[in-house]
């Protein structure tokens, strides 16, 4: 028995095992990666609709939050406290949302959609009087996009609520 060729070929077997292990760790690290975006995806979306529920949960949180996207100013001071508590929990989410998409843990598909939200609510003028109070408690990253958002070509919730859409025909 030659033992220099089984010492090649148990090497071999040895370096073949190594390869087939780092084959195995890329692709759950490939796996893990992918799941870790699917998180960050779900997260933001339960952010978002707790935030909603509380919102919506509350008629009197819904018209401070109506009014002081228009104009915070125009708020009691109970109001622009709320207000102010309101948007600093949803500007930190979305904070968090682009954080996550600009790491790569976001898709761009569905960071496209939130963007598309924060344009058309951060733009108004009571969410920029916010912004101008408050954008130093955010990541310099953050406040550029933030600053170079512009204003989207849909309406908001309280402008569609203003035109009756969705209200059932007035009969005739």
């Amino acid at each position: 028995m030659n033992w220099a060729a089984i010492g090649a070929v148990s090497d071999m077997l040895g370096a073949i095992a190594v390869v087939l292990s780092l084959v195995y760790v890329a692709a759950q690290v490939r796996h893990n990666t992918d799941a870790l975006s699917r998180a960050a995806s779900a997260d933001a979306i339960a952010g978002i609709r707790h935030w909603n529920e509380n919102v919506i949960g509350d008629p009197a949180l819904a018209r401070i939050f109506s009014r002081g996207v228009e104009d915070m100013n125009a708020l009691d001071e109970d109001g622009r406290i709320r207000f102010i508590i309101l948007m600093l929990n949803l500007i930190k989410t979305f904070e968090d949302m682009h954080y996550q998409f600009s790491k790569g843990a976001m898709e761009p598909e569905v960071w496209q959609g939130w963007e598309e939200l924060g344009r058309i609510y951060f733009t108004r003028q009571g969410v920029r009087q916010y912004w101008g109070e408050r954008r130093q408690v955010f990541s310099p990253v953050f406040q550029a996009w933030m600053e170079g958002l512009k204003p989207p070509t849909v309406r908001h919730v309280g402008q569609m609520a203003a035109e009756g859409v969705g209200r059932p025909p007035a009969s005739a």
